[in-house]
């Protein structure tokens, strides 16, 4: 039964490892241990991992547009 206080998806789904292998030295949503979701690099106590989802070229110019108006600095 879907926990309803969680918003998930099927559109981003956890890979497993054995399956399909991570790349490595790069960013990715990583599933812990604890079942906690975590950004970062592939570690092997990791049990799972997933891309991270494309952030849309008009997210991006918000997100400009909300650092130009606070001076602060966004690559």
């Amino acid at each position: 039964m879907p926990d309803p206080k969680q918003l998930t998806t099927d559109q981003l789904y956890f890979r497993d490892p054995a399956v399909e292998p991570p790349p490595k030295n790069v960013n990715m949503l990583l599933l812990n241990p604890g079942g906690v979701l975590i950004v970062g690099t592939w570690s092997y106590d990791c049990l799972a991992w997933c891309p991270k989802p494309k952030i849309p070229k008009s997210l991006k110019e918000k997100i400009r547009i909300k650092n130009v108006n606070t001076g602060t600095e966004s690559d």
